[in-house]
This record gives structure tokens, C-alpha cells and sequence, in this order.
């Protein structure tokens, strides 16, 4: 069993680690880059230098640093050991380098001043290693990296001496290919090593080489080898991966048993052909992402929040269902988008509108946890979810993107549900929310201030308010409006009206008050859906059901604007049409409900009004008859920035329980296929060999599936060409009889 001591050790070093870098004869600017690239990918709290150089110093190295880094760069404490060159003799060099050290038993990792080391490759060797430890060997004394050149630990099948992959880019191959094991070997490592062993006292001083360490060392734990951390051994000489001092018995036995041997022609060949992978890994913390699938604000939120998250990688968790059972399925995605699933788990009990307990939910959400290495949950949705997923003691943010299931209007949704399950449903959520690993976010005041009303009271010091964000480039396509002149339309105002214009967004608001309005302005109904068809075009009336995101800067700068204005008769909880007109410079007329009441300022951003046609009759009109207060509310918004996602993202990520605790299983990226997220998904469930969407026809899929097999026909070589001819025409005639 994994001794506490040495889960603390790890822990430890994972938070803060130490590096050595051996650099011996190496000048102060090969050195110096080291440096940066060492604190740049693992942050290290420590940095041992190992140098031959007598007259080498902090202040000398440092300022070398701050020359190449521009002075950005937050250096940890360094330590330089002076030590002789003739020391490190090749039969000598891990020997001299623990006498250099003092070594102990202290957690440390060892690169070569020569090394191309690879993001994060300190903590991912640790979390390999105390994998190990934990579950095969407790033992362990260290483990090392994969390499291109070392006789022993080379990830390819042929030698590549230059040229080829980047070592970021064999790294990420690796990982596609690996999975998360390892196995002994018979050496450390010079490019890339973590040690974590204890040795004995006078253990250094009874061996005088490599090989005699080596030989001691099999007594006391064995040496292992990641299969999925690579640094790059190419730059160091041919003396530092010599496998001389080694048994050759064990050094051909190595050789063939090597477990790496099964995928390494795959990669020789990925490396010579220069080929890039297809995801980006990173060790960082992977967030669960509950969700609905309606699409809406909330599936825009969670689409912007992934892509401007730079210290988190996320996946999304969401329901598939039809009204009356929302989750008949549940799937996992790698991003916010819809796309192929990651994977997909028929439930057998559907959730109708939320379960309070759904023993099958909690264990496809145990096994998402388990095999993606999950660490925080961020929750927006509980529709076609279990309150299971507030069970998990994970750290949890709870985002307020409505009042589910307190709102009124969202229970007409769910006909089939109880007002006993309700009751059930809302007691229990109340009580969940109240852990300590809870926290919840709320986009404005006002929601905050009506969950307390909702819920309790007490729970005020858990809701943080975060207000969302409008992602860069869509911010940038809208402030080309603001380079429109601050005038107002000499005549008629110019309103517009962007969104969805359904009846809780003020439809009959609109129609009360529309004949009286076009009287005094012109009115552009942007994106109002199917409400299109209850109004005739005029030339007061300019009607666009439907505008992609990306062409809406250029719309408003063709229509050019005096004030925008938002109806909503119910208390919305931030508004996205609201920051998108601001972001354009156009200052809003809105209900004053909810998020319009606590984020417009009267006379500075935008003005409020009730929620009736006379209030919005009397408010247009005093706009109409005094536009300086519109000009000047235009001024106003030229001079604040809109807010952006990364802003957004940011503030999250520094809540409290966010960064509360790193776990080692951040840094094991490689994974079965069908458990990882960062591989090309091809599979449904099990073994299967193909994806099918199950809410696609029968007829689409058939369709797929022979163009498919036509284009394969086409492409293969172990056909005749007549087999091949007769093939595609028969598979090209089904085709034309099966196409709509």
C-alpha cells in the first residue's frame, strides 16, 4: 500500500515542483533559455543548476534570463551547484549527479540542459509515477520520458536523427496513441527523469558508477518508463544515452519486450511525414459541464465560456430527449458545440423534467468522473439532469441563467410532473446547494436577489456575482457601428428592436403601441422569429425574421440607429441583446424588470420604462422631442469598453473553490480511446465501428453509410478493376434510389 508520506512528496512537488538542469560546460545563454523554458512549462518553485562554470551566479543568470524572457517572466529560487566536468563521465553521470545533490529521497526531476522538454513534462512524470506507485509498485524509486535516440527508451521504430515532428507535436501523438500504463526498465533517463525514492544512508558512496547504482537499485524499487510523456533526446551526445554499463541480457530483453513497440512504427511514420495532431493536450483541470440541449442564451453562455477559458479543459454533459421525458439520453461532448458525442448512455428510467434521485444517472456521472479525470462541475442546467450531479463533492458552481425550478413559466413546460415532485424537487435542491462545495454565480443583482427570495435567505455569502461577456471578435464587428456620427435622424427616430419578439418578450407590448409609434419613428424588427408573420412590412416597419451573428455589426451599421429597445414583460437575468447594442454604441429603452432595471443607467446608457404602451409611447416621444439626451447617452457608451469573455472566464476561474486543490490527474492525459476526449470520436458505444446519430432518418444514415463505402471502394487497392467498376456502379445506383 502507497504510504502517506509519499502521497504527501508527490502532492507536493506536483504544487510546487523542483527541477534540476544539468548544464556542466553549457554557456550562459543555452542555460538561461533553459531557464525560461523550465519556468514557462512546468512553473517550478526551485530550480537546481548543475554547472562546471566557478564563476556562474544568481545575479549573472538572471539578468541573462530577463534578456531573453523581456523581463516578464517570474523567476523561482535558483540554486547553482559547482561541480567538475570530469565527474560526469558517461558510466557516472546519474551517480554524480545524486552525490552533486546530497539526494535523499526528496522529489525532484532531472533534465539535460540539451533537452527539448515538452509542457508540463515534470507533473506529468510525477502523476505517472505515483500512479505507478499506488497501484502496481509502492516501491518505485523513479521513472523516466520517452525519447527519439535513447537505445532503450525511443518512441519510434527507426531512427530519426533530425528533421520531423516538433517535440510538443510527438508529445500529443503519444497521447493519442498511449494509454495510461507503465513498465520497468533499466536506466534512468538523462533527458527527462523524476525521483521519488528513498535511498539508504552511505547508498551513494558504496557504488562508484551507473551500473553499480543500477544493480543496487533493483533491490530497493524498480526504474519504470512512462509510455506517454516524450522529451526530446536528439540534441544530447550519443555518450549520455550509452547503454554500455547495462547487462545486455536485460537490455535485449528490454528491447523486445518493449510495450511501446506496438504503435511505434505508427509514429516513426507520423514523425517523417511531418504530420500534425489533430487536438491540442494540455495538462490542465478538466471542468463537467451540465447543460441542456435547447440551444438559447444558456447554450450561447456555455459555447463562449469554453472558448475563452484558457486554464481549463471542458467538456459538456447534456440531456437528449422530447417534451414529456427531456432525457431519454444522455451524452458527453468535447465542447460546446453540438457534434459527435464523446459518448452516448440510454437511460432506462427517462427523467421527465428533473430526478431527485436516479441511481443510473449517478453512475454514468461517477464513471465521466472517473475515466476524464473530472475535477470541477460547472452546473447551468438541472432540466433532463439529476440533483445526483450536486452529490458528487466535487468542487461545484451552481450558474443562475433562470429560476428553474422556481419559475412559474418554465413549470408549463413539464405537464407531466406533480406539484408534490415539485415541492420534493425544490426542498431537496435548497438543502444541496448549501454544502461547502457549492458556490453559485449569479450574471446581475436582481437574480441574486430573487434566488434568496426563492431559496434562503442564508445562503447569500455563497453567490457571487459575474456578469457575461460577449466574445472578442463579435464585440470587434460591432464597434464598427460606433464609427457612425453620434446625430440623431433629423426626422423620424430610428429604433430597432433585436431579438426574439414572442409574447414574455413583449409582443403584445409591441402591437399596443406600434400604430402610435410608427407616427414618430421608424422601427427595424431584427431576429423576431416566427412573430414576422403577425405584422406587415411598411415603410415605417422593416421586418428581418432571422440574421446570422456575424453579419449583425453590419446590419446595424446600414441602419444606423438612435436607440434600441427591449420589451420583456418578465425579469430577465442578463440579456445578450442588451450588451450587443451597447457593444454598437446604441444606447436602450427597456422594461425596467430584472437585469434592464440593475444594468441601465437613466440618461447615461439607456432609459427604463413600465412595462405598458403608454409608458413607451411617452418615453419615445420625450426621446423625440429632446435628442441631446439620446447624443449625449451615445457619447456615453463610445467611451466604455464592452465586456469580453476572457474577462468573463477569468472571473470565474478565481473563485475560491476553483483553485482550491491540484490533482496529479490533471497531468495523465493518455487514455483509452473511447475515454478520450482530446481523440477523433468514432464510436457509439462499445466496440461499434461507426457513430450514427439516433435522431437522424433511417434514410440519412443509409445514405452516409453508402457514400461511405463507395468512396472506400474507390480508394482501395486489394480490388480488381473490374470487382472495383462493378462495385461503384451497383453502390452509385443504390445511392440515386435512396437520395431524397
Amino acid at each position: 500500500m502507497i504510504s502517506q508520506d509519499l502521497t504527501a512528496k508527490v502532492d507536493a512537488f506536483i504544487a510546487s515542483p523542483e527541477i534540476v538542469i544539468v548544464a556542466l560546460d553549457a554557456c550562459s545563454k543555452v542555460l538561461a533559455k533553459s531557464v525560461v523554458d523550465q519556468v514557462k512549462q512546468c512553473k517550478p518553485s526551485r530550480l537546481d543548476i548543475l554547472t562546471a562554470s566557478p564563476s556562474l551566479n544568481n545575479e549573472d543568470l538572471e539578468r541573462v534570463v530577463r534578456g531573453i524572457a523581456g523581463g516578464k517572466l517570474e523567476l523561482p529560487q535558483l540554486d547553482i551547484y559547482s561541480c567538475p566536468v570530469e565527474g560526469f563521465k558517461p558510466a557516472q553521470y546519474f551517480h554524480s549527479v545524486l552525490s552533486t545533490l546530497s539526494y535523499n529521497g526528496r522529489a525532484i526531476a532531472i533534465t539535460h540542459v540539451d533537452a527539448v522538454t515538452t509542457d508540463c513534462w515534470a507533473q506529468r512524470l510525477a502523476a505517472d509515477y505515483f500512479s505507478l506507485a499506488a497501484f502496481q509498485n509502492p516501491s518505485s524509486f523513479a521513472i523516466s520520458a520517452l525519447g527519439l535516440k535513447h537505445p532503450v527508451n525511443k518512441v519510434s521504430s527507426e531512427a530519426i536523427s533530425d528533421g520531423g515532428l516538433p517535440a510538443p507535436a510527438v508529445d500529443q501523438w503519444l497521447n493519442e496513441y498511449a494509454e495510461s500504463e507503465a513498465y520497468d526498465t533499466v536506466m534512468l533517463s538523462a533527458s527527462a527523469s523524476f525521483i521519488c525514492g528513498d535511498l539508504p544512508v552511505g547508498f551513494l558512496a558504496s557504488c562508484t558508477s551507473d551500473g553499480e547504482l543500477y544493480q543496487q537499485l533493483s533491490a530497493l524499487g524498480p526504474i519504470q518508463l512512462s509510455s506517454h510523456v516524450f522529451v526530446d533526446d536528439r540534441p544530447l551526445s550519443e555518450s549520455l544515452l550509452s547503454a554500455d554499463h547495462v547487462l545486455r541480457a536485460e537490455l535485449c530483453a528490454q528491447r523486445v519486450n518493449h510495450p511501446i513497440n506496438r504503435f511505434s512504427h505508427a509514429l516513426a511514420e507520423l514523425i517523417v511525414r511531418e504530420e500534425e495532431p489533430p487536438k491540442v493536450i494540455t495538462s490542465k483541470a478538466v471542468q463537467l459541464h451540465i447543460a441542456h440541449s435547447w440551444g438559447g442564451g444558456l447554450g450561447r453562455w456555455v459555447q463562449d465560456f469554453i472558448e475563452a477559458d484558457e486554464q481549463n479543459r471542458n467538456l459538456v454533459l447534456r440531456p437528449i430527449g422530447v417534451r414529456g421525458a427531456f432525457a431519454q439520453s444522455l451524452a458527453l461532448y468535447r465542447s460546446g458545440e453540438m457534434d459527435v458525442p464523446l459518448q452516448q448512455w440510454v437511460l432506462a428510467d427517462s427523467i421527465a423534467s428533473t430526478a431527485v434521485f436516479h441511481a443510473q444517472y449517478a453512475q454514468i456521472l461517477e464513471s465521466i468522473i472517473e475515466d476524464y479525470g473530472i475535477e470541477k462541475i460547472a452546473l447551468s442546467s438541472l432540466i433532463g439532469q439529476s440533483l445526483d450531479v450536486l452529490r458528487t463533492g466535487l468542487p461545484t458552481t451552481v450558474v443562475l441563467h433562470d429560476y428553474y425550478p422556481y419559475c412559474l413559466d418554465l413549470m408549463k413546460l413539464f405537464d407531466n410532473v406533480s406539484d408534490l415532485q415539485w415541492q420534493l424537487l425544490r426542498s431537496t435542491y435548497g438543502e444541496l446547494v448549501k454544502q461547502a462545495n457549492i458556490q453559485m454565480v449569479a450574471p446581475c443583482q436582481s437574480v441574486k436577489d430573487q434566488f434568496l427570495n426563492l431559496v434562503d435567505s442564508t445562503i447569500d455569502s455563497k453567490i457571487s456575482i459575474i456578469a457575461h461577456g460577449l466574445p472578442a471578435q463579435h464585440i470587434a464587428r460591432l464597434e464598427t457601428v460606433r464609427e457612425n456620427s453620434c446625430e440623431v435622424s433629423p426626422e423620424k427616430l430610428k429604433i430597432v428592436v433585436l431579438g426574439s419578439l414572442v409574447e414574455i418578450k413583449g409582443l403584445k407590448l409591441f402591437q399596443g403601441s406600434l400604430s402610435e409609434l410608427s407616427k414618430i419613428a421608424d422601427i427595424y424588427l431584427l431576429g423576431c422569429g416566427e412573430s414576422a408573420s403577425l405584422f406587415q412590412p411598411s415603410k415605417s416597419l422593416t421586418i428581418m425574421p432571422s440574421y446570422k451573428g456575424e453579419e449583425l455589426g453590419d446590419i446595424l451599421k446600414d441602419i444606423d440607429p438612435d436607440i434600441g429597445m427591449l420589451m420583456s414583460i418578465i425579469e430577465e437575468t442578463f440579456s445578450y441583446t442588451l450588451s450587443e447594442l451597447w457593444a454598437a454604441g446604441i444606447p436602450v429603452l427597456a422594461t425596467k424588470l430584472g437585469a434592464y432595471r440593475d444594468r441601465i443607467v437613466v440618461d447615461k446608457n439607456g432609459w427604463l420604462m413600465d412595462p405598458s404602451a403608454d409608458s413607451l409611447l411617452e418615453h419615445v416621444q420625450a426621446l423625440y422631442e429632446d435628442r441631446e439626451l439620446i447624443i449625449a447617452a451615445k457619447q456615453n457608451l463610445r467611451l466604455e469598453k464592452p465586456r469580453d469573455c476572457q474577462a468573463m472566464a477569468a472571473d470565474y476561474n478565481s473563485l475560491p473553490l476553483q483553485g482550491s486543490q491540484i490533482s496529479g490527474r490533471r497531468y495523465i492525459l493518455a487514455k483509452k480511446t473511447h475515454n478520450n476526449p482530446y481523440a477523433i470520436a468514432h464510436q457509439q458505444s462499445g466496440d461499434s465501428a461507426l457513430y450514427i446519430d439516433q435522431q437522424s432518418s433511417y434514410r440519412s444514415v443509409l445514405l452516409d453509410f453508402l457514400l461511405y463505402s463507395r468512396a472506400k471502394i474507390n480508394s482501395t487497392t486489394q480490388l480488381g478493376s473490374v470487382s472495383k467498376k462493378i462495385l461503384v456502379k451497383l453502390h452509385s445506383l443504390l445511392i440515386k434510389f435512396v437520395r431524397p
